[in-house]
């Protein structure tokens, strides 16, 4: 899936990268048209968002890891915290890995979206697997897709994301995590975001969320959209690639 040409707007002008390519393939004395120059500008473009998909895929698996390994640690404490004496927080680290991974998984589902839809640099039009799409049916069935995906969780995310690599991590490392009145570790993390983040004394901590459950919500939505992404792209395999 991908491959062919018949997936792609063959326009090399509206590719980022479209002048540097070019170049470069005018000094290893390539001679290539305005459609292979387009198509090797674009053909790589569902691999990689399903990169970036397997990079939030990733980060989930080593989240959910180091939260199994903090709960294991937690409950061979001695005596057994009950209801009235489960501590406000716990630290270890595998706490530490916890956040860590937390903020990967931000960091992944962020570039997931960019790679999808994003601005153009300069005057360029917007940029992303969407916006190089030709087939129109292909193209209509991924934008309900992406727009669907950007309703639930992470819509959430981006902002999280953002400010996370631009400005500090939305809990540090060290912070601990905090264990809820059945033992249970789960990790604090600030209210719905709908907004840019400016600083982290701003956000606000009333809703009681847990970074697990949303990390959880996250991928769920994810993965889902990448089935139903894989099989847009199996339906609009161009007759030539069909056995």
């Amino acid at each position: 899936m991908g491959w062919g040409y018949e997936y792609w707007i063959l326009d090399p002008a509206r590719y980022e990268g479209n002048d540097e390519l070019k170049s470069r393939a005018a000094a290893l004395g390539r001679r290539w048209t305005k459609r292979q120059l387009a198509n090797e500008l674009a053909e790589n473009l569902l691999d990689d968002v399903l990169g970036a998909a397997g990079g939030v895929e990733h980060s989930i698996l080593a989240l959910r890891d180091a939260i199994e390994r903090a709960q294991a640690w937690t409950d061979q404490l001695d005596p057994k915290p009950t209801p009235k004496t489960v501590p406000h927080t716990v630290v270890d680290v595998s706490v530490i890995d916890a956040w860590y991974e937390f903020a990967n998984l931000l960091s992944w589902a962020r570039v997931l979206e960019e790679r999808l839809d994003r601005r153009g640099q300069g005057s360029l039009p917007r940029q992303g697997l969407v916006r190089a799409l030709k087939p129109l049916r292909l193209k209509k069935r991924v934008n309900g897709l992406v727009d669907e995906l950007r309703s639930g969780p992470l819509e959430d995310t981006r902002f999280l994301a953002n400010f996370t690599l631009h400005s500090a991590l939305v809990r540090s490392p060290n912070s601990g995590a905090r264990l809820d009145e059945a033992g249970k570790v789960t990790l604090p993390i600030p209210d719905r975001q709908v907004a840019r983040i400016s600083n982290w004394k701003v956000l606000t901590w009333n809703d009681r969320r847990d970074g697990v459950v949303f990390a959880e919500e996250l991928w769920a939505a994810i993965a889902a959209f990448m089935e139903s992404l894989i099989e847009a792209f199996e339906k609009a395999v161009p007759r030539r690639f069909r056995l």
